[in-house]
């Protein structure tokens, strides 16, 4: 077999015997046994799963920023059309999110999105200007709100926001 000449400028997975120049074999090859190997397939599918739940989280903070975006453009929108469009933009997003509520692990976010998307229901087919605006005025400020909760529960390098 060959020969591998370790560096000293590279100490990491040198061995401590290993001058300078002194070369060591790897003739020896390393064979995890069986129950390494089941260990390293547990290990892999809780941090699979790890990701998982924080990428489901992500998606759902993601689509009520979209919600909120949606939901700032019918207030800014100077027609009762516009209005109505953009309230409904927001209240697919809502129906979006509360799908992806139900599979997720964000827990504690149902209700307040079953209370939002009542109101969004109500700025998207609006009697008139004035309860269009008040509705899509109450979606907005609670969409405010569900992402500051959302916020507070995340752990930002390892201090929990909720304390």
């Amino acid at each position: 077999m060959g020969y591998v000449t370790c560096v000293k400028i590279i100490e990491i997975g040198c061995p401590n015997n290993i001058g300078n120049n002194d070369s060591f074999s790897l003739d020896k090859s390393y064979k995890p046994t069986p129950m390494k190997k089941v260990y390293l397939l547990f290990f892999s599918l809780f941090v699979f799963s790890m990701a998982q739940a924080k990428d489901d989280c992500e998606l759902i903070y993601s689509t009520a920023s979209y919600a909120l975006n949606h939901a700032k453009s019918a207030l800014k929108a100077n027609n009762f059309d516009h209005q109505k469009y953009y309230s409904g933009k927001a209240l697919e997003s809502y129906e979006k999110l509360f799908k992806l509520l139900e599979g997720s692990q964000c827990e504690g976010l149902s209700e307040k999105v079953q209370d939002i998307i009542a109101d969004a229901l109500k700025a998207a087919e609006p009697a008139d200007w004035d309860r269009g605006r008040y509705y899509s005025k109450k979606v907005f400020t609670s969409t405010q709100d569900l992402i500051s909760y959302m916020d507070g529960r995340t752990e930002v390098a390892g201090v929990d926001g909720t304390e």
